[in-house]
């Protein structure tokens, strides 16, 4: 009896084979995702550190570096004429008069010692003008604060032109040349506004740079000083904080508001001493 051969299915035959080549293509992808994530891996831990991750090297822009400038700050030599009304060896004693007379409504304010410690009471830019507070700041501490038979002292300041170079961030020395260039006009504003206002001229309006000079203020202090300009940097704003505060109370003062003159006054003699002893 003739056997006859057990043909297999076609449909399972062609199923085999496409599992088998499935099978080969997928260890074909395992094998070469696994040789290029070693070099990936590879490639990252053979970097120095502090190398991008991405770019070339020294070229992402994170890691440049700032950008810097040189500037020369400056403000001109002026002079002006204090009204001195005591002098003490000891600077607690000169404190106390300075307050004193504050507090009868007369500005006064205790300048650097040479070496005496002296209380002033203004500053101005003629004798003239200084002549004329005298007689006003005397009107308020004579037989109080200090003796009846004493009598203030006009002297000269002479105050010398500061010239300094700074090499920096330039976001920081643009801002810091900026400040430092509206002090000399806002000087020369006050001085002028300070005459006038005892010489009983035309008044000088300050309105307008004193909203230069908050809104320089304002940028200066906005951004951080490098490590070789931090003194300046103290000094400045020191200087600008004072001259800010005297401009608004001469804008006050401009305004009919005479209460605010003692403040502004002391706060201009701030400004004053601070640019006297720089560089000392």
């Amino acid at each position: 009896m003739r056997r006859t051969r057990m043909s297999r299915p076609r449909g399972i035959s062609s199923r085999l084979s496409a599992l088998f080549v499935f099978v080969l293509v997928a260890v074909a992808l395992v094998g070469a995702g696994y040789l290029l994530g070693r070099f990936v891996l590879s490639s990252i831990l053979s970097r120095p550190p502090g190398a991008p991750v991405s770019g070339l090297p020294g070229k992402d822009k994170g890691g440049s570096a700032p950008e810097t400038m040189t500037a020369t700050i400056s403000v001109d030599a002026f002079t002006v004429y204090r009204i001195q009304v005591g002098a003490f060896s000891n600077k607690d004693n000169a404190t106390k008069l300075a307050q004193a007379c504050f507090a009868k409504g007369a500005p006064a304010y205790v300048m650097a010692p040479d070496p005496l410690h002296k209380v002033y009471c203004g500053v101005l830019a003629s004798r003239q003008a200084a002549e004329k507070m005298a007689q006003d700041v005397m009107a308020k501490i004579s037989g109080t604060v200090i003796a009846a038979e004493d009598k203030p002292y006009i002297g000269t300041l002479d105050v010398p032109a500061i010239q300094v170079s700074v090499s920096g961030d330039k976001k920081y020395v643009s801002a810091l040349e900026g400040a430092v260039k509206k002090a000399g006009p806002a000087i020369q504003a006050l001085l002028g506004f300070w005459d006038s206002y005892y010489l009983k001229t035309a008044p000088v309006d300050v309105r307008s740079i004193a909203r230069d000079v908050a809104s320089a203020l304002e940028a200066l202090k906005a951004v951080q000083p490098p490590e070789n300009l931090r003194s300046t940097h103290s000094a400045c704003v020191a200087a600008l904080e004072s001259l800010s505060k005297a401009l608004a109370g001469a804008e006050a003062i401009y305004g009919g508001d005479a209460s605010k003159g003692p403040e502004a006054m002391t706060e201009f003699m701030k400004v004053v001493d601070i640019l006297a002893s720089f560089g000392k």
